[in-house]
């Protein structure tokens, strides 16, 4: 598989267990990644199947105000749920254990998520249209924005949509540029989503706004001089789009000049210089500030002592009392502590403000790389497996039903052992073992023994006929219908259930019987004799007496 742009290939979602619960990582913000990623969600019911909707496969405190029925409804056994933004891609990966089964999922309601897909559901809702065994992308039809349900469909075998074969889905959109050509959100902000949003949109940074972060505050920079009043007239995007309400004694656009022109002392220390017949401004000595210079500078106010050190005033101007770390009249001399070399053992050696961070080579450890670290203090054992230390390595002490050199992988009991489950049961692996889960009717270790004939045919009384298990043997499956009055047979679907000569016919498409019944007769079952004085009227006073397709008077 291979496209022009840079593809992300990734297992989508993954789990920790918490109190014997399956919790769904996940961000509760994401940023818009610009190029289409590939999810890989793996289709199984070993380890990625939550519970309580919020808590378990959202990860979130459930305080926040939701829909209680809502919530309710929703705490079904699921695969953790999934949200994709528009463009990206899904792929669904079968485990070896449904490699006999195969699978397919069907697009389905909120309410068919929650209860399970009927039997009789639409081929035309149907993912990949027949049983699929491996991997296989989800066409993109399927993907459009919104929420999307996935369900297992059952045709045969045991029903795996119970159990947490089911998936949610959310694609999202962004509204993070105003033209398909402009940049993200001006390049003034993030295109974000949280989890709970349904779509992408633009935080901005600071100094702007807008829904594309379009618009910039020229109020931020405090431009106004002399106590002046800013107002963002966001007449433009970037630039002077502000004006001052100046003071009755300034004007100008910062309202930075004096009105009047320059008279003999009129700046107390400094010069001043006429920039409209109108105006004036002072140009302040060094040691002095204000609007007409009137103000001491005191040394302090220009803080000039660096990396953290603190100004003090005193009669010769100023002193800087600085940070352990830093030396120099304005503390501006960073001391190198990587100089007397403190990381041992080839460590490469970072100097910060009064200390160092030392970047150890491998199976070093500490503070100054002064330590070896041992193989088992790398974490590298899995699903709580004990580490042992060796030689120069390590040993992985697996738990019941994990394997491989980390112990990362599940054992494939059902194909190690050659399990068959039968009478189309489904083996299962499970930590330690393997489990082989029944169709309905069927029971025992392999499915191999009856528990009621009526679930493994369950369609097999017509007519409204009641089901009863008879079976003898647990290796043979045996029912009787119960036949409601006028239907006989095994199946309630015997031809003389028609009374009167009636003949009996079944109705395919309905799956039920109907009798059509002999000249003179009528009813469900042709005992209803048809009145034939209702039809023909006796004249001139005489009386009619009615008989089987026939009349007398």
């Amino acid at each position: 598989m291979t496209i022009k742009s840079i593809i992300l290939v990734m297992v989508y979602l993954q789990t920790y267990t918490a109190n014997g619960q399956i919790i769904c990582e996940r961000q509760m913000s994401v940023e818009w990644h610009t190029l289409p990623k590939h999810h890989i969600m793996k289709w199984t019911l070993m380890n990625n199947i939550c519970s309580n909707f919020y808590t378990d496969c959202w990860n979130i405190n459930t305080n926040i105000e939701r829909n209680i029925l809502e919530q309710q409804m929703l705490n079904v056994p699921q695969i953790c749920p999934l949200q994709l933004q528009l463009g990206d891609s899904l792929f669904i990966s079968s485990e070896a254990s449904f490699q006999s089964h195969g699978m397919n999922l069907g697009n389905v309601s909120m309410e068919e998520f929650i209860r399970c897909p009927p039997k009789d559901f639409l081929q035309d809702q149907l993912i990949f249209g027949c049983r699929l065994k491996g991997m296989h992308q989800v066409d993109p039809r399927w993907l459009g924005v919104g929420t999307h349900y996935f369900a297992d469909v059952q045709t045969k075998g045991p029903p795996l949509c119970n159990l947490g074969l089911r998936l949610n889905v959310t694609v999202k959109q962004h509204f993070c540029q105003h033209s398909s050509n402009a940049p993200f959100c001006s390049r003034h902000g993030r295109c974000l989503s949280h989890v709970w949003e349904e779509a992408y949109n633009c935080h901005c940074s600071q100094q702007y706004s807008g829904r594309f972060c379009q618009e910039f505050d020229a109020c931020s920079g405090k431009p106004c001089q002399n106590n002046a009043s800013c107002i963002d007239t966001r007449e433009g995007t970037i630039g002077d789009s502000y004006e001052c309400t100046c003071p009755s004694q300034f004007a100008g656009k910062n309202c930075s000049e004096i009105i009047g022109q320059c008279q003999p002392h009129a700046c107390l220390n400094g010069n001043c210089s006429n920039v409209t017949p109108n105006t004036f401004l002072c140009e302040c000595d060094k040691d002095f500030t204000g609007a007409f210079c009137e103000e001491p500078l005191e040394p302090c106010t220009s803080q000039p002592c660096l990396n953290g050190g603190i100004c003090q005033n005193n009669e010769h101007g100023y002193v800087c009392d600085c940070l352990a770390g830093f030396l120099g009249h304005d503390c501006e001399t960073d001391v190198n502590e990587c100089s007397s070399r403190p990381c041992q053992n080839g460590a490469t050696c970072i100097d910060m403000p009064n200390d160092v961070a030392c970047i150890c080579l491998p199976v070093f450890t500490g503070k100054f790389c002064d330590s070896v670290l041992r193989p088992c203090e790398l974490s590298l054992c899995l699903n709580n497996a004990t580490c042992v230390d060796q030689q120069q390595s390590y040993y992985c002490c697996c738990m019941p039903g994990f394997t491989g050199k980390n112990c990362e992988e599940v054992i494939d009991y059902c194909r190690l052992l050659s399990i068959n489950c039968l009478n189309e049961g489904l083996c299962l692996n499970i930590i330690g073992g393997f489990s082989c889960l029944c169709a309905p009717g069927w029971t025992g270790e392999f499915c191999q023994s009856v528990e009621n004939a009526c679930l493994i045919y369950p369609d097999n009384c017509y007519n409204g006929a009641t089901c009863i298990d008879m079976s003898q043997s647990k290796e043979q499956p045996q029912f009787q219908c119960l036949c409601l009055r006028g239907f006989t047979g095994k199946d309630g679907l015997k031809e003389h259930s028609c009374a009167n000569g009636g003949s009996c016919f079944l109705d395919e498409d309905n799956q039920s019987s109907q009798c059509v019944c002999a000249p003179g007769w009528t009813g469900r079952t042709c005992l209803e004799n048809i009145n034939d004085c209702e039809e023909n009227w006796c004249q001139h006073g005489a009386t009619c007496e009615d008989g089987i397709n026939e009349y007398r008077y």
